[in-house]
């Protein structure tokens, strides 16, 4: 993806309160199981920084995280790029109240260009990728009793 692409939105309505969902997305052990078991630490603090390492398709790509916004039960920002690999990112997660649950939007925007020469960084990686987490999430949190949150 280039910096000249209009970023990647992906919205969910997930059928659950944001509570839940804030919990699924903030807390370690719960991203771990719908997101990226790889990720070893996170807190979401504004400054956290936080790096682990996917295999995909054979290669090793290094994710680093830098929380840059993070307004509890609204809105994370983060900070995304990878180890010895040109571009950057901005992920935004917006959470918003509805009759139905939770409206979860995410923004991936290319702040510097990803290389053309990697399948990973297309268009159609990134959509499917999160479109595919995303779905994850919402059968996560669905899948889980209330009384788990305590």
């Amino acid at each position: 993806m280039k910096k000249t692409d209009p970023p990647v939105v992906v919205e969910q309505t997930i059928a659950a309160p944001i509570s839940k969902v804030w919990k699924a997305i903030t807390e370690l052990d719960e991203m771990q199981a719908w997101f990226f078991e790889e990720v070893e630490t996170f807190e979401p603090k504004v400054g956290f920084e936080t790096q682990f390492s996917i295999e995909h398709e054979g290669k090793t790509y290094v994710h680093q995280w830098k929380l840059l916004e993070v307004e509890p039960e609204k809105r994370i920002v983060f900070d995304w790029q990878y180890e010895h690999c040109e571009g950057q990112g901005k992920v935004e997660w917006d959470l918003s109240a509805s009759e139905s649950g939770t409206e979860f939007k995410l923004t991936n925007s290319v702040v510097e260009s990803f290389p053309d020469d990697d399948p990973a960084f297309t268009r159609e990686s990134c959509e499917g990728g999160w479109q595919y987490l995303l779905e994850r999430l919402n059968e996560y949190v669905t899948s889980i009793e209330l009384t788990d949150l305590n």
